[in-house]
Order: structure tokens, then C-alpha cells, then sequence
């Protein structure tokens, strides 16, 4: 199973939406920059930030340390014995320790 260390920040203006990718260590800043509040969202298991500015609706659904380990939940109860990542230096220094310990369990 592969996790991503990234996620897609999405842009709406007129009805048009546009997304770059951000690497998790980036997200924080996005943030913080535009003053967005971060929920958890249980349906997709990820915590979800947004905010208006202007005609802009702006969007994303963070990938953490929170969703990481959800994955490697599912993926302990499906008896998936290895992971890869994608794309290392996209993601934050505490992704090793939980994913350390999903390969020691």
C-alpha cells in the first residue's frame, strides 16, 4: 500500500476549480495564511480545512499523522505486511515514528 505524503489544495473561483499539490510539511502554512479552521472529518478520515476569500472558495483535506495511521490501521486488519510512501521531503518528521511502528507490529 502506498502513502501519500501530500495533499491538493483546491481553488474555486466562478464555478471554475483548479488544485496544486502540497506536501504535508507545506500545509500548516496554508493555514495559518488564511486563517482556516481544521476539522475532522470521520467519513473520509481526514482532517478538513477551508475558507472564503473574496469569490474564492478555497480547499483542503490534510493529510497528518491522524489519517496515516488510520491507513495503517486498515491496512494491519488486512494483513498487508509492507508500505511505500510518495514523496519523500513532502512529508513532517513525526510520519516515521507511527510508520515504524506499524512495521514492527
Amino acid at each position: 500500500e502506498k502513502l501519500p505524503f501530500y495533499t491538493r489544495y483546491w481553488k474555486t473561483t466562478g464555478g471554475v476549480v483548479t488544485s496544486e499539490a502540497y506536501g504535508m510539511k507545506d500545509i500548516p502554512e496554508i493555514i495559518a495564511n488564511h486563517n482556516m479552521t481544521v476539522t475532522w472529518d470521520p467519513e473520509c478520515g481526514q482532517n478538513y480545512a477551508e475558507a472564503t476569500e473574496g469569490d474564492t472558495f478555497l480547499q483542503i483535506w490534510v493529510e497528518d499523522t491522524q489519517s496515516l495511521q488510520l491507513k495503517l490501521d486498515a491496512m494491519t486488519a488486512a494483513g498487508i505486511g509492507g508500505v511505500a510512501e510518495w514523496k519523500l521531503d513532502f512529508e513532517t518528521p513525526e510520519v516515521w515514528d507511527i510508520i515504524a511502528n506499524y512495521m514492527n507490529s
